[in-house]
């Protein structure tokens, strides 16, 4: 995907340009590390000191079903 949310390069590029810094990035592992095989994994990558926590329902494959918080 080409949008700050799912490519570090444009996050990256938005934070240093705009001062906008990444609430998260959603990170993205393929089947076999292959993008034409489908994707078998996606994980938000919070900022330190957050971490990706688990909402407690959904599928566990999918970032959509974590939010970043503070670490206890």
């Amino acid at each position: 995907m080409r949008d700050a949310q799912h490519n570090m390069e444009l996050a990256v590029e938005e934070w240093v340009e705009k001062g906008s810094a990444p609430a998260a990035i959603v990170a993205t592992k393929y089947e076999g590390g292959d993008p034409a095989k489908g994707v078998k994994m996606t994980r938000p990558l919070c900022p330190y000191p957050q971490v990706a926590k688990y909402k407690g329902s959904g599928d566990t494959n999918d970032a959509g079903n974590f939010v970043c918080e503070a670490s206890k």
